[in-house]
């Protein structure tokens, strides 16, 4: 599981402060409250990692204590390899820093007041430690031989001394008094008078308090001016026409043959003859007979076939032209609607002003209550929802002062102490929720922001988010692919790196060119110390008992596999040819982790105590290699490659 990110208060809160200037300061309370000062964690081996027991003991007593906002030196850190690319000092991601001068530089570029160097001892709670005053180098302090707690408090007493000094007044100099010559008398010879002395009243040595520094963010996310394109009004649809199905044809038939009228047949002729005698007779001749022929069957008439119904729809009303506005009707609305937001919190204002009165004296529910009746009243200002967020999270409402700082976040996206306001619930509780919601939100304000997504996407890294984060930075890729930009895939490539997902790495190394093995190299080196670290570490658990056979053989076994797998890494990736030599250790270092890991499984199954010393023997030659790896690209200029 990849190693869990820190998030830097002091950083982060800069760099919101740089995206904008908008709106509302934060109310009286939260004003009133001075941050902690924040402190970075060096070790003084560049071998030692986070794991070590010392540096997360004393961690741990200083964010307990609420004495500093802590951060710890960690290479994987986004907010450290951004301030490295700022400050334009890529070597940070790539070789460890192991002098004062660095240390005091990237302090400075992180926006930290102290940092302090802890050196391992033998009995690992009471850490000698090293504590400099970024803002004045020349004051430092030493905690040797206190346990963690101890030295915790010890730090914490130094660094309020150093924060009080700067913050007092420089004291004014007392005028001169003029120490006056006694009086001569006349025959004595002339006074000696001794020139003006200037006492100058006992001081603490002065302080050299340096100029604020400008903290680089680890983001530097500009919301874009959103010019309103053109309003084009499209025509609105003709109002749909009803089109009857064809409607029954009206059928004239063809003019049909003259009717045969048939008479009604003649009733049978009586022919009476005259009475004559015997005689043929003659009949008068009957009249032609009249044949009624039989009725002829109904004529079938088959009209011809309607040509299709052609539907002329009614003509569509006239369209409109569209009215867009000029820059300065835009500006006289925009204005307007302010004015009437201005006119809101004014109403609104003793409602606020009793509900930061509520919140100074404790009684959370009071101030919660009067600050809802104030976003009542002020329902499109930000400022009474920042401040009922604030009032939630004070009691502990974490999940409503949350959301109700995504709903002012919505009223006002360019609300710097908003920004702020998420960022510092981060450092707080040591999460990224803060984050997410701020870029999420940038995100919706403009979905081609490839900084707020490659913020979101360090936010989620942070917060162990690792396919959400795998997400917003292929997000990203696809932005700068018109832009040829390659943050994107350079940090895909770092966090495939760090989860030994060696293939997708390498795709991305392909993409980065000139770029590609300063970036390679880092990934090696914090792999191999990162591997090295978790056997020393499974090992002394296991060897004072802290931890069963089963835990370390399973943390061998895995060390054994990815450490070959780094190895096959390394064999993949061709290096330049002034670093063909310095790349072979590096390789001879990954399979040499390997082997020990190998040899680590041996012994816990056997208790062979030649193994377990075999294994030592193994890491002493890992460790050596990597030295010598890293003193060969050293002396050829090797540079990282940063964001």
């Amino acid at each position: 599981m990849p190693a869990k990110r820190v998030t830097l208060r002091s950083a982060a809160l800069a760099f919101a402060c740089t995206l904008g200037v908008g709106a509302v300061a934060p109310s009286a309370t939260a004003a009133s409250r001075r941050p902690p000062p924040t402190i970075v964690l060096f070790t003084h081996d560049a071998g030692d990692s986070d794991d070590f027991s010392g540096l997360k003991a004393l961690r741990a007593k200083l964010r307990d204590g609420g004495h500093f906002d802590v951060l710890t030196y960690d290479v994987e850190a986004p907010a450290i390899l951004r301030a490295a690319a700022d400050a334009h000092h890529p070597e940070w991601t790539t070789t460890p820093i192991t002098t004062d001068a660095d240390r005091l530089a990237l302090s400075k570029a992180l926006g930290a007041s102290f940092y302090a160097v802890i050196t391992h001892t033998k009995s690992s709670d009471r850490p000698d430690i090293q504590l400099v005053d970024v803002l004045a180098p020349a004051h430092s302090w030493s905690v040797t031989g206190k346990k963690t707690g101890d030295a915790a408090d010890a730090l914490a007493s130094d660094a309020d001394q150093a924060v009080t000094q700067r913050s007092a007044p420089e004291p004014t100099p007392a005028p001169a008094p003029v120490t006056a010559a006694p009086p001569v008398a006349p025959a004595a010879p002339p006074a000696v008078v001794t020139p003006p002395v200037t006492v100058t009243p006992p001081v603490t040595p002065p302080v050299t308090i340096a100029p604020p520094v400008v903290v680089t963010p680890p983001v530097t996310v500009t919301p874009p001016v959103i010019v309103a394109p053109p309003v084009v009004v499209k025509p609105a649809p003709a109002p749909a026409v009803p089109v009857t199905a064809n409607p029954p044809a009206v059928v004239t038939p063809a003019p049909a043959p003259p009717a045969v009228v048939t008479p009604a047949p003649a009733p049978p002729a009586v022919v009476t003859p005259a009475p004559a005698p015997p005689a043929v007779v003659t009949p008068a001749p009957a009249p032609p007979a009249v044949v009624t022929p039989a009725p002829a069957p109904p004529a079938v008439v088959t009209p011809a076939p309607a040509p299709p119904a052609v539907v002329t729809p009614a003509p569509a009303p006239p369209v409109a032209a569209a009215v867009v506005p000029d820059a300065k009707q835009q500006a006289d609305q925009k204005q307007a609607a302010d004015d009437a937001i201005q006119q809101q919190v004014a109403a609104v204002k003793p409602l606020l002003a009793k509900g930061d009165a509520a919140l100074a004296r404790g009684e959370v529910a009071m101030a919660i209550s009067l600050y809802r009746q104030a976003v009542d009243g002020a329902p499109r200002a930000a400022q009474p929802r920042l401040a009922l967020a604030q009032a939630y999270l004070q009691g502990g409402f974490r999940d409503k002062a949350l959301d109700e700082a995504k709903r002012a976040l919505q009223v006002s996206p360019d609300s710097v102490p908003i920004k702020e306001f998420l960022i510092s619930m981060d450092a707080e509780e040591s999460t990224s929720e803060g984050s997410v919601t701020l870029y999420t939100a940038l995100i919706a304000k403009n979905p081609d922001d490839i900084s707020a997504h490659l913020g979101l996407a360090d936010a989620y890294w942070n917060d162990g988010s690792l396919d959400r984060a795998e997400a917003e930075y292929k997000a990203a890729e696809a932005l700068e692919a018109t832009t040829g930009g390659h943050r994107a895939v350079t940090q895909l490539a770092r966090m495939y790196g760090a989860q030994s997902r060696y293939a997708d790495a390498l795709e991305m190394l392909a993409q980065l060119g000139a770029t590609r093995y300063p970036m390679a190299l880092s990934i090696i080196k914090n792999k191999g110390d990162a591997l090295l670290t978790s056997l020393s570490t499974a090992r002394d658990s296991f060897e004072a008992k802290k931890s069963s056979h089963e835990q370390f053989y399973d943390t061998a076994k895995k060390v054994a596999a990815e450490g070959q797998a780094l190895a096959d890494f390394v064999h993949a990736v061709t290096p330049p040819a002034a670093f063909k030599l310095s790349h072979l250790h590096r390789q001879l270092a990954a399979n040499l982790i390997a082997q020990e890991a190998s040899v680590l499984m041996t012994y816990i199954e056997t208790s062979d105590a030649d193994q377990g010393d075999k294994a030592a023997s193994l890491e002493k030659s890992a460790q050596s290699e990597m030295l010598t790896a890293n003193a060969g690209e050293q002396k050829n200029g090797l540079t990282a490659e940063g964001n």
